[in-house]
Formats: structure tokens, C-alpha cells, sequence
């Protein structure tokens, strides 16, 4: 039986995804609201979610785990690469949000 995974490190990893494709989109926008806005949604993610405790997955489980956040990290770096103002408006938020989300979980309770 493989060694299990500790899920920790990867909400880490999820979570650095997200906050280098919002920042990426704050750049690309460079609008000053959008900043503000983003840098709140990551504060109101990290402070409404909630930490995990020590869970471990098996190896063969973790495509599964990271499955949605690939998703999001996916259509951020589409939104980021081709994206108009209202595409990278919509990455630099929801981005901002799911970072301080993925932040906190990857932190124990």
C-alpha cells in the first residue's frame, strides 16, 4: 500500500497557485479598485474558512483532491493569458478569494 499524502501542503500548493494567477491578473487590469477588492476577498476567504486537521489521502486519491482546484488554476491562467478587463476582473476576485481560502485550510485549526 502506497504511503498516504498529508493534505496540508497541498492546499499550500493550490493556494499559491491561485494568489500568483490573481496577482498576474491585478497587474495585467492595473485598476486601483481591483486591488482593494481582491486584496478583501483573499482577507474575507482566510478569515471565513476554516483550517484542516491532519488528513492524509491515499496517493492513488489525490488527482481527486486536487481536481477542482486544477480546474480554477486552468480557467485563471486562460482568464489571465487572453482575457479582456472583465475576465481578469473576474480572476483577480475570485482568485483573491479561493487564495485566502486554500491559505487558511492549509494552516491547522
Amino acid at each position: 500500500m502506497p504511503d498516504p499524502v498529508p493534505v496540508r501542503p497541498v492546499q499550500l500548493g493550490l493556494a499559491l497557485a491561485y494568489a500568483g494567477l490573481a496577482t498576474l491578473a491585478v497587474i495585467r487590469l492595473g485598476n486601483v479598485i481591483i486591488i482593494g477588492v481582491a486584496g478583501a476577498l483573499a482577507l474575507i476567504g482566510f478569515v471565513s474558512s476554516h483550517g484542516l486537521p491532519d488528513i492524509f489521502v491515499p496517493r492513488e486519491k489525490l488527482w481527486r483532491l486536487i481536481g477542482i482546484g486544477g480546474v480554477i488554476v486552468v480557467i485563471g491562467a486562460v482568464a489571465d493569458a487572453f482575457g479582456s478587463s472583465d475576465s481578469l476582473g473576474w480572476a483577480a476576485t475570485v482568485l483573491a478569494y479561493c487564495a485566502g481560502n486554500r491559505f487558511r485550510a492549509s494552516r491547522p485549526d
